[in-house]
């Protein structure tokens, strides 16, 4: 992957997502592609997309990367994507 240019994504032989490695690793274009590259493997988690005082929330957890959302519709149910290396403990 590190020595690529253009990555091809295949499930069943059908191409998944093609675009630069690092592209395809931040903005998986399905769960397949999120669940596929990296390692440990991304985790899936389904919950319902709220907007609550001008704050996005994932179930009730607030969301501090507002941009991912820009153009979704609030009250809806997503897949949320957390890779563990990007998560911190707050206290």
């Amino acid at each position: 992957m590190t020595l690529a240019d253009i990555l091809f994504v295949l499930q069943g032989g059908e191409v998944q997502q093609r675009g630069a490695p690092i592209d395809i690793y931040r903005e998986p274009a399905n769960c397949f592609v999120a669940k596929f590259l990296g390692s440990p493997a991304m985790n899936l988690q389904k919950t319902v997309l709220r907007r609550e005082g001008g704050q996005w929330l994932a179930g009730t957890v607030p969301i501090r990367e507002p941009g991912a959302f820009s153009g979704l519709a609030a009250d809806k149910s997503v897949f949320l994507g957390l890779r563990p290396h990007d998560l911190q403990l707050a206290g």
